[in-house]
């Protein structure tokens, strides 16, 4: 008896290979290129160097938070996309700290402004500075406290 069908068992298995081949292809992300878009394929990347802690943003939190942790024993790592640590503080041109009268690091950035002579004004109710020492004074902590920083880095 013949059967009717075109499809032999040869053809049947080549096709059935064929789509099987295909199946490993569908899981992977396609990239997209388009207006204002531009798609990257995934990739394996050499580690460099390893981190207990990484800081995106190296405002006055990412600073304080940086500094703490290096502080306490933590490799970190702090990122910025500024050419400065500071945030508002120096690439914001705020110049002035909120709250300047509180303990901890608030009291020892203050008081080591002071030394620098990189206070403005006499007012006891605000805390204006040099927005550069400010640059320089957070550059210099981190420094001494062990805090590795990338500036101009986008994360």
């Amino acid at each position: 008896m013949q059967n009717s069908s075109d499809l032999s068992r040869r053809k049947f298995l080549h096709a059935a290979l064929a789509g099987s081949m295909t199946v490993p292809l569908l899981g992977q992300e396609v990239p997209k290129n388009g207006k204002g878009i531009f798609g990257e394929p995934p990739r394996d990347l050499k580690l460099v160097e390893d981190a207990d802690v990484i800081v995106c943003g190296a405002g006055p939190a990412g600073v304080s938070a940086a500094i703490a942790a290096a502080r306490s024993g933590a490799k970190v790592r702090l990122f910025d996309v500024h050419g400065c640590l500071g945030g508002v503080w120096t690439a914001g041109l705020l110049t002035w700290i909120f709250d300047f009268d509180k303990p901890g690091l608030t009291k020892e950035i203050r008081a080591n402004l002071d030394e620098r002579g990189a206070r403005r004004g006499t007012s006891p109710k605000v805390f204006v500075y040099e927005p550069d020492e400010m640059k320089l004074l957070l550059e210099d902590m981190c420094t001494e406290a062990g805090v590795k920083f990338r500036l101009q880095t986008r994360v």
